[in-house]
């Protein structure tokens, strides 16, 4: 949101299913005096049960949001399904990431080479998380069972083609 903001964009929109995504999208947009209520999609139907109602989902919703006075200029989306499910959605509808809207997906995953532009992200780092996991299982097998840490893995923003700026 701070990276969107510092692009020029005023008027942000998240979808997702809720949880820290959705909170850390209204703390980031309040501290900033641009969160607006309607701009806050909760997506009900899963990508993987059933993809059309899924589809149909992001597509109604989307256009209600894409054709009120309320018109983002970026979107927030809180999962690679979500990212998936709209590339399908901007392409029936037209829509040009980012000459028409900006956007930031979360998870940094290889799938994206399939989105016409390459997607900025936000992911915690993966190497980081691999090399955690393979010192606790060299913990593990050398008999260093007692340790009970906890790790903590930043995200990092990774930005790409994306976002555009604009006159905020």
């Amino acid at each position: 949101v701070v990276y969107l903001y510092e692009c020029g964009h005023r008027n942000i929109a998240f979808f997702g299913r809720g949880g820290g995504k959705k909170s850390g999208f209204i703390s980031a947009s309040s501290e900033l005096n641009i969160y607006n209520e309607e701009n806050v999609i909760f997506v009900e139907n899963d990508y993987y049960k059933d993809y059309q109602e899924y589809e149909k989902e992001l597509i109604l919703k989307f256009s209600k949001l894409w054709n009120s006075d309320n018109r983002p200029t970026a979107l927030v989306l809180d999962s690679q399904n979500l990212a998936m499910g709209f590339l399908n959605v901007f392409i029936k509808l037209k829509i040009s990431i980012p000459d028409d809207l900006s956007l930031i997906t979360y998870d940094d995953i290889p799938e994206y080479f399939m989105y016409p532009v390459r997607l900025t992200t936000v992911s915690p780092s993966f190497s980081e998380m691999a090399d955690i996991i393979i010192n606790r299982f060299e913990d593990y097998y050398k008999g260093n069972t007692e340790k009970n840490e906890s790790y903590t893995v930043v995200p990092q923003l990774v930005m790409r083609d994306s976002v555009k700026k604009i006159n905020g």
